[in-house]
C-alpha cells in the first residue's frame, strides 16, 4: 500500500487488498484521478507535433461544417466548462480555508489545457481539410477506456458520500465520462471531405483518402467492394482509381527528385560509370578516361520511400512485440484454472488475449498493406528508371 491520504490526495495511491486481493476490485481513487487521466493528456502532447507535422503537410483546406464536427466542438466547449468549472470551485474552497488537496486542483487543471488543446486541433484539422485525426482518435479511445473505472466509483461515492463537497465533485465527473466517450465515438467517423484540395479530380475516388483512422485500421473503407463482389461480378469499372499518392506521376517526381540529391542533375554521365576529361595541350587534346564511383540505384530508392519504410519497421517491431504478451496472458490463464484464484481475474485474463490478439492483428496487417503499398512504388520507380535511359540514349542520336 502507498498512502497519501494527508498529502496529495484524499486516499491511498495503490492498495492491492482492494486492486488485487479481493473479489471485488476496485482502484483507489486517487490512482484514478492521477495515472488514469492524466496518461493520456500526457501522450497528447507528446504527439501533438506529430499531428502538427501531418497538419502542416496537408494538401487540403476547408473541411465544411457537418454533423460529426459540430457536434465535436460543441461536446469539446462542454468538457471546458466542466473542467474549467470543477477547478475554479475547489480553488474558491481553498482560498476560503477549506480542506483541498491538490490533486483536486491540478487534475481539472490539466484536463482544462488539454481539452482547450483538442479543440485547437480539431479547429486546424478542419482550415487544413484532415477530415480524420489518428492522434485525437487515440486519445479519445484511451480515455474513455480508462475513465470507466472513476466513473464507477465516483458514481458509488455520489450514493453512499454524504459531503457536499464530494458529491458536487462526483456529479461533475458522472456529466463528464459520457460526453468523453460521445467525443470517442464521434472520432469514430470522418468529416465531410474539403472544399479546396491541390491534388487533381479523380472520376472514382478510392474511399481510403475520404476514410476515417478508425477505418483504415480495420479496412473498413473496403466493405463497399466486398459487398459489390458478394452481389455480382466485379469487373474493371468497379475498381477505384489510385491514390495520389500511388500514382506514377507523383512516385517518379518523388524518384527524380531523389536521385538528384544523390548523383545530381546529370544523370546520364553518372550512370554511365565512365566519363572523359579533355586536357588541352597546346594545339592537341589528350583525352582520359577517370573511373568514376558505381552508381546504385539502392539510395535513391531509399531516399524517395524512406518514410513508410521506416513507418513500416515500427508497426512491424510493435506487433511482434505485442505477440510475445499473448503466451504470458495464457500462462497466467492456465494457472487460474489449476487454482483457486478469484473468478474475476479469468475473465480479465480473457479479455486481455483478446485485446492483445486483435491488436496483433491490426498491426500486422497494417504492416503487410504498407509493404506491399512499398512495393508497388518500388516497382513504378524500378521500371521508370529503366525505359528513361533508352529513351533519352535514342532522343541523343537523333541530335
Amino acid at each position: 500500500m502507498f498512502s497519501d491520504e494527508d498529502g496529495f490526495c484524499n486516499s491511498s495511491f495503490w492498495d492491492s487488498t482492494i486492486s488485487w486481493d479481493t473479489d471485488n476490485p476496485r482502484l483507489p481513487l486517487c490512482f484514478e484521478k492521477t495515472v488514469l487521466l492524466w496518461g493520456p493528456c500526457l501522450l497528447l502532447w507528446l504527439f501533438t507535433p506529430l499531428e502538427l507535422s501531418i497538419i502542416f503537410r496537408s494538401k487540403c483546406r476547408d473541411v465544411p461544417w457537418g454533423f460529426t464536427n459540430t457536434t465535436k466542438l460543441c461536446l469539446n466547449l462542454v468538457l471546458i466548462v466542466l473542467s474549467v468549472t470543477s477547478f475554479v470551485w475547489s480553488l474558491t474552497l481553498s482560498m476560503a480555508g477549506e480542506k483541498v488537496y491538490p490533486v483536486d486542483l491540478w487534475t481539472p487543471a490539466v484536463t482544462s489545457a488539454t481539452f482547450v488543446l483538442t479543440l485547437v486541433l480539431l479547429i486546424w484539422d478542419m482550415q487544413r481539410g484532415l477530415q480524420s485525426s489518428a492522434v485525437l482518435f487515440l486519445f479519445w479511445l484511451i480515455l474513455s477506456t480508462v475513465g470507466v473505472a472513476q466513473f464507477f466509483t465516483e458514481f458509488r461515492e455520489a450514493e453512499y458520500d454524504d459531503s457536499e463537497e464530494s458529491l458536487y465533485r462526483s456529479l461533475l465527473y458522472i456529466f463528464h465520462y459520457p460526453l468523453v466517450v460521445l467525443m470517442f465515438l464521434l472520432n469514430i467517423f470522418a468529416d465531410p471531405p474539403p472544399k479546396v484540395t491541390d491534388y487533381p479530380k479523380s472520376q472514382k475516388l478510392c474511399p481510403e483518402v475520404q476514410a476515417s483512422f478508425a477505418s483504415r485500421m480495420i479496412f473498413g473503407w473496403f466493405d463497399q467492394l466486398i459487398w459489390k463482389g458478394y452481389k455480382k461480378s466485379l469487373n474493371v469499372v468497379d475498381l477505384w482509381d489510385l491514390r495520389y499518392q500511388d500514382t506514377s506521376a507523383q512516385i517518379v517526381r518523388r524518384f527524380e527528385r531523389s536521385w538528384a540529391k544523390y548523383y545530381g542533375e546529370d544523370t546520364e554521365a553518372a550512370a554511365s560509370g565512365l566519363y572523359k576529361k579533355l586536357e588541352s595541350y597546346g594545339t592537341l587534346k589528350n583525352t582520359i578516361s577517370v573511373k568514376k564511383k558505381r552508381v546504385t540505384i539502392l539510395w535513391p530508392i531509399w531516399g524517395a520511400f524512406r518514410s513508410p519504410i521506416m513507418s513500416s519497421a515500427a508497426i512491424k517491431i510493435i506487433g511482434d512485440i505485442i505477440s510475445f504478451i499473448n503466451p504470458q496472458i495464457l500462462n497466467l490463464l492456465i494457472q487460474f484454472v489449476d487454482s483457486k484464484e478469484y473468478m474475476w481475474r479469468g475473465f480479465a485474463y480473457a479479455i486481455g488475449m483478446f485485446v492483445t490478439a486483435e491488436l496483433q492483428s491490426i498491426f500486422f496487417h497494417q504492416q503487410l498493406m504498407s509493404m506491399y503499398r512499398v512495393g508497388l512504388n518500388w516497382r513504378t520507380a524500378i521500371m521508370f528508371a529503366v525505359y528513361k535511359k533508352p529513351a533519352r540514349g535514342t532522343q541523343w542520336e537523333k541530335l
